[in-house]
């Protein structure tokens, strides 16, 4: 069955927030030293230019955005980050979309949950606000860019996009091959009208990608789990046995309980482990985590320039708009 143009157009904006985000994105991804893999383009490593991953019960998911620690064109790394991309014109179907969402980034944060990666959601248009919190509650880091803004940003670039259930079919199939036709001076006015209207929440999400990919360890717990039991039979005999540090520290250790802390307060914990393979695992996160602290503040200072105040005002009259710096 054909897809509605109203469809399309709907495809046709989800695909162009993709393209105004990615500068960014793949910025950050330059400063933090990690691999920004993206849908629709050739990596040698895959076969399909998709972006899949394949979760533990060997489902694949289609994902918009995923950074890698360690990985290259040529090479796989370790997903660290997940990002999905989605617009909807009206808020009856923002629920399901949400779901979709979760549904895809889920799985696989809690296949590869040893990284602890970042769960991200760039979405435009109306969602409610019980689907978004919905998100925010499960640990998602969320830009929401209103319906009415992308509209306003569209016609601040000299394009009328707006649409509704009363809309001509003449009209849609003008707006989509609109949409389809932007040129790279239009998606810059694009990007500068969203970037302006919503620069608190591309602050906000932007800081906390940058704090994920960037983790530093905090705090190592180790608790011994101890093979061997005991049986009392007297409440009293028991905690006088509980309270003598003698037994306590003189049995033996066969497998431990191990959970690390990282700077943004996400939590990795392996349970009745070995302590030689503890020693491996604390190994690798320290690896997984060897970006230099130095270089971490100097960039978290760098996003101040994301919340800055230009004093321009935006409004649809008049259609003008400051050109704020993204430059990390």
């Amino acid at each position: 069955m054909a897809k509605s143009p109203a469809h399309k157009i709907g495809q046709l904006i989800g695909h162009m927030l993709e393209e105004i985000f990615e500068p960014l994105l793949r910025e950050v991804s330059t400063k933090t030293d990690t691999y920004l893999d993206k849908t629709n383009i050739d990596r040698p490593s895959r076969t399909s230019k998709t972006l899949m991953h394949i979760d533990d019960q060997g489902n694949n998911h289609g994902l918009d955005f995923v950074y890698e620690r360690f990985g290259d064109d040529n090479n796989e790394g370790l997903p660290i980050g997940f990002i999905e991309c989605a617009w909807r014109r009206y808020t009856k179907h923002s629920k399901n979309k949400v779901q979709e969402i979760h549904s895809a980034i889920e799985s696989l944060a809690m296949k590869h949950k040893s990284y602890s990666p970042f769960k991200g959601a760039i979405l435009s248009g109306h969602y409610s606000e019980p689907s978004l919190q919905q998100l925010k509650s499960q640990g998602y880091t969320i830009i929401h860019i209103p319906y009415e803004t992308v509209i306003e940003a569209y016609e601040y670039a000299g394009f009328d996009i707006a649409y509704d259930s009363e809309t001509v079919l003449e009209d849609l199939l003008y707006k989509g091959i609109s949409i389809d036709g932007l040129s790279e001076t239009d998606i810059n006015k694009i990007r500068s009208y969203i970037f302006k209207a919503c620069h608190i929440g591309i602050y906000d999400f932007i800081h906390t990608l940058i704090g994920s990919l960037t983790k530093q360890i905090e705090l190592i717990n180790i608790t011994p789990v101890i093979e061997q039991s005991y049986n009392f039979t007297e409440p009293l005999e028991t905690l006088k046995w509980l309270t003598s540090s003698n037994n306590i520290h003189n049995r033996s250790i066969n497998l431990i309980d191990l959970e690390i802390t990282y700077s943004n307060k996400s939590k990795t914990r392996y349970e009745r482990i070995e302590t030689d393979s503890a020693k491996e695992r604390i190994a690798f996160h320290q690896r997984l985590s060897e970006f230099k602290i130095e270089d971490r503040k100097v960039l978290i200072k760098s996003l101040d320039n994301l919340k800055q105040d230009t004093q321009i005002k935006i409004n649809r009259s008049g259609k003008k708009v400051g050109q704020l710096s993204f430059s990390l």
